[in-house]
């Protein structure tokens, strides 16, 4: 294996195992410090706003000055000090305020900038399966951690949790300047990003059924959001498990979906992208009825091992979807607006789901949440035709 598919896989490894601790445990500890659905909505969306506003910036700055690397490293060295600024936090406030800092200087610099990294090393060195190796490490990474954070919670502490999710942050950058630190030379060329308010004014140019797609991401996304953020408390407050066994629920999707990746992607090779888009959305629709009814621990594993089908299906389809639909001189352009999709979700999600705890319960939240996906699901039945690629099948 060469060394950008190590780097790659090294680095968000050790990042998606920091920031699966991170992402599934601060809800509950916002609560621990006194706050409520009302107050961490309404914060969560602040932060997913900022994070994709300063994307844009930081994608932009990186473009003129060239220097990839360092706004991973910075942007990783920001997250490790979030991590240790939360255990100084006192209420759901000082974490709101550290959470927009981490998204604005961290993550919203660090994960986008090493992803056009990647893409642009396995350009260059014509390793094009860097990218799902990365992918890849992710979910290893995400998987080992969600299953863990509750245990670490319950046994070890939140607050040594964030300490060592501190480490990992650290981790990745050691890992991404061992192996590609010195990858891409002053002398190479950089391949511009192609920044969401570019690619909007070329809106029109992709036509509806593209436009009728990235609309059924949303709802998909506003879904994956809600299982990030959410289902952890409802595990501990409506089925009152405690966090070790929540965690490890909660974790069984990622690890049934990291097999069925390159199973799925496959598949749909052979019967198109239609077919496997919509079996993604309707398993999610699906998913959060379930979630809705779910009585006991056993519902929910049974109801997360589904998941690793809907994410499967879903991403191994969709990417491929953009590239059959769209000519290539645009696809740079579609593909910045399919990867805002999950921003935009992220910044809509928390507050439909918190109103609607709020006003209902977690239950109907869920069932909210299906109807939203369902949408998704017909948008594609009724508004996609089947892609170039299919028609050829």
């Amino acid at each position: 294996m060469d060394r950008i598919a190590v780097g790659s896989f090294l680095y968000n490894c050790f990042y998606m195992a920091a920031m699966g601790f991170v992402v599934s445990i601060l809800p509950l500890y916002a609560v621990d410090l006194g706050a409520d659905i009302a107050t961490i909505g309404p914060v969560w969306t602040i932060a997913f706003l900022s994070s994709f506003v300063m994307a844009l910036f930081w994608g932009s700055v990186s473009d003129r000055s060239g220097r990839r690397m360092l706004h991973v490293i910075i942007g990783t060295a920001v997250l490790s000090i979030i991590c240790i600024l939360y255990t100084f936090a006192r209420d759901i406030y000082h974490i709101g305020v550290i959470m927009v800092l981490g998204e604005m200087l961290g993550s919203s610099q660090a994960f986008p900038i090493f992803m056009a990294f990647i893409s642009e090393l396995s350009k260059l060195k014509k390793r094009g399966i860097s990218m799902g190796i990365f992918w890849m490490g992710g979910s290893v990474g995400w998987a080992l951690s969600v299953s863990a954070a509750g245990f670490i919670a319950e046994e070890i502490g939140i607050k040594k949790g964030f300490y060592l999710s501190s480490i990992l942050f650290i981790m990745s950058i050691i890992a991404a300047e061992k192996f590609l630190g010195g990858e891409l030379g002053e002398n190479q060329t950089i391949r511009r990003q192609i920044g969401f308010m570019e690619a909007i004014k070329e809106f029109r140019k992709f036509g509806s059924a593209f436009t009728i797609f990235l609309l059924a991401s949303v709802c998909f996304f506003i879904g994956d959001s809600v299982k990030i953020s959410y289902v952890l408390m409802f595990f501990e407050k409506e089925l009152k498990l405690n966090r070790t066994l929540a965690t490890l629920i909660l974790s069984l999707g990622t690890w049934a979906e990291i097999p069925l990746l390159p199973l799925l992607g496959a598949l749909s090779d052979r019967v198109g992208r239609k077919p496997l888009l919509l079996s993604g959305l309707f398993t999610f629709f699906i998913f959060n009825l379930l979630m809705s009814v779910s009585q006991n621990y056993i519902h929910a594993m049974l109801t997360m091992l589904l998941f690793g089908v809907i994410w499967g299906a879903f991403t191994s389809a969709s990417s491929a979807f953009i590239g059959d639909i769209i000519e290539e001189q645009n696809r740079g352009k579609a593909m910045s607006l399919y990867n805002s999709a999950a921003s935009i979700a992220n910044i809509i999600a928390p507050t439909i789901v918190s109103l609607a705890i709020i006003k209902t319960s977690f239950r109907t939240a869920f069932t909210i949440i299906a109807i939203i996906v369902l949408v998704g699901f017909l948008l594609v039945l009724f508004g996609v035709a089947p892609s170039r690629l299919e028609h050829s099948n």
